[in-house]
């Protein structure tokens, strides 16, 4: 006899609170967030945290766990005072995160939140204290604090550039750096000389590496693991210069490591030796 679990709240088959659908559920939510003036953001502070915990304690039982389920990643057979502490945490975090929000998608998120409240033909659409949920009117001063986070939060949202350091380290002979290895990123083969390898261990071409790190939405975090790269080991000179030119300064010479010959050499910086650097 085969049996169908069935979802504790909305007793459907098929699923479990996490992934329920029911609308009561997102209701619900909304109707917390409402009512503990999300909107405060980084200004929630502990007395409206104190209200939260009272309002929660209000919600049926099965309402506050499955709350506790799919908001704040609580078991439901976890006690009803732990849902209500992690619930309070997941809104702390929601609050900080409508900061970070730029401006339109805090309209949006509002008319999510309270979407009958709010009609972006008839009210101009920047002016936010149309919503029911909201108690006044922002003063000019509070205004002009929102004005200016929204300005600091777009300068922010800009794209910087990656700082990396690079590292000179060549052990390799001039047979191993001629070398052919095959690219990650563009499958194309390439000689040993021509790769550069991630803090992280992961080589890739210099062409392939830094065309990534130039394009990447996720700042500069390596192709293969996506950890974040914060030094290049290089092997050729023109590549040196370039990560340097590119992504950060030279680190400076040990030059005690260096012979006097060679300090006057002007091709001793081609790497067919050990090259050291702080």
């Amino acid at each position: 006899m085969t049996t169908t679990r069935c979802c504790s709240f909305c007793r459907l088959p098929g699923h479990n609170i996490t992934f329920c659908t029911d609308t009561r559920i997102e209701e619900t939510w909304k109707y917390v967030l409402r009512e503990v003036d999300i909107r405060l953001g980084n200004d929630l502070d502990e007395e409206a945290l104190i209200d939260a915990e009272e309002l929660l304690q209000t919600l049926p039982r099965n309402y506050l766990r499955v709350l506790g389920v799919k908001y704040a990643n609580m078991r439901v057979s976890a006690t009803d005072s732990l849902h209500v502490a992690a619930i309070k945490t997941r809104i702390q975090a929601e609050a900080t995160w409508f900061c970070l929000l730029r401006f339109d998608e805090r309209i949006e998120y509002l008319n999510w939140l309270d979407p009958d409240s709010y009609d972006f033909h008839e009210e101009d659409p920047t002016d936010i204290t149309h919503f029911a949920f909201f108690d006044r009117i922002p003063n000019a001063s509070e205004i002009s604090e929102l004005e200016e986070d929204i300005r600091m939060l777009e300068e922010l949202e800009k794209p910087t550039k990656p700082t990396i350091e690079p590292m000179m380290l060549c052990l390799e002979t001039a047979s191993e750096l001629a070398t052919q290895i095959e690219c990650a990123i563009c499958y194309e083969s390439q000689s040993l000389l021509m790769f550069d390898k991630t803090n992280c261990g992961h080589s890739f071409c210099h062409s392939c590496i830094c065309h990534h790190l130039d394009t990447s939405k996720n700042g500069p975090s390596c192709p293969n693991c996506r950890q974040i790269i914060s030094t290049l080991e290089v092997k050729d000179a023109d590549n040196y210069d370039d990560i340097v030119k590119r992504y950060g300064k030279p680190e400076e010479l040990v030059s005690e490591w260096i012979p006097a010959e060679e300090e006057t050499d002007p091709d001793w910086f081609t790497p067919s030796g050990l090259s050291i650097y702080l």
